[in-house]
C-alpha cells in the first residue's frame, strides 16, 4: 500500500486498507505535518496539536518505509524518532541539478533585459501559504 501525504489523515484509510489486505504500507511525506499548520497557525489548541503529532506517530509506526520529498522532510521524519535508514529521499520529481546557479546564464537574462540591470529579481513561484479570505 503506497500512501501520499498531505493530509496526514490519509493514514487512516492507509494502514486500515494495508491491514485488511495483509500487505505493508509506504508513507510518502509530501510535507512535515502538523509541523507545517502549526507553524501556519493552523493548529493552535494543545489538544489539536497533541492529536496531529499522535496521528503522525501513529502513521510512521505503522509504515515499513517512508519516502520523504527533501532531505530536509527525511530529517523531520528521523527527528520523529522513526529510523533513518527506512526513509529514502526522493525529490519532488525533479533534476535538483537543472536549478543550480547558472551566472553566465542570469548574466544573458539580464542582458536581454537592459531595463532590469542590477535591480533584483523576484519569481513568483506559487502560493506560499493559505489564501487570504
Amino acid at each position: 500500500m503506497f500512501a501520499t501525504s498531505t493530509p496526514l489523515t490519509i493514514a487512516l484509510p492507509a494502514v486500515y486498507a494495508a491491514r485488511r489486505r495483509k500487505v505493508p504500507m509506504v508513507f510518502e511525506v509530501r510535507d512535515l505535518w502538523p509541523e507545517m499548520p502549526i507553524a501556519m497557525g493552523a493548529l493552535k489548541s494543545p489538544l489539536q496539536i497533541c492529536a496531529a503529532r499522535a496521528l503522525e506517530t501513529w502513521a510512521y509506526r505503522h509504515a515499513v518505509a517512508v519516502v520523504a520529498l527533501s532531505p530536509g522532510m527525511k530529517q523531520g521524519v528521523v527527528d520523529t524518532g522513526y529510523p533513518a535508514g527506512q526513509v529514502a529521499v526522493l525529490p519532488n520529481s525533479s533534476d535538483n541539478q537543472k536549478f543550480a546557479f547558472d551566472a553566465e546564464a542570469a548574466q544573458r537574462f539580464r542582458d536581454a533585459r537592459p531595463w532590469l540591470g542590477d535591480k533584483p529579481l523576484l519569481i513568483y513561484a506559487g502560493t506560499p501559504g493559505l489564501p487570504e479570505s
